[in-house]
């Protein structure tokens, strides 16, 4: 997970998107299903305009199956990344901003 990632959010979930080569992007999505008795989790992951995948299991849900894991822990890195970027950008900033009171 080297590459920058975005994201896009709303009150029913994520969409995350990376540029990958040759001009196309991965979109990794989370989004909440509420029912009236249940939640659900809805994930998708698209290359461009072709969905590669998708699953939906309940919240609440403990063990996965390993198809699952492997798609949830897909979504979880994008997250990861998301956190990481912002923590290194205030850390340049902080930085920056320290070189600059020093002149």
């Amino acid at each position: 997970m080297a590459s920058n990632v975005s994201v896009r959010t709303d009150d029913f979930g994520q969409e995350y998107s990376i540029e990958l080569p040759e001009d196309r992007v991965l979109f990794v999505e989370r989004n909440f299903i509420y029912e009236a008795k249940a939640t659900l989790v809805e994930y998708k992951i698209w290359i461009d305009d072709d969905l590669i995948d998708e699953i939906t299991i309940h919240a609440a849900r403990k063990i996965l199956m390993p198809r699952e894991r492997d798609i949830v822990d897909i979504v979880n890195s994008c997250s990861d990344r998301v956190i990481q970027q912002e923590i290194q950008a205030r850390h340049n900033m902080l930085a920056h901003l320290s070189d600059r009171s020093r002149n």
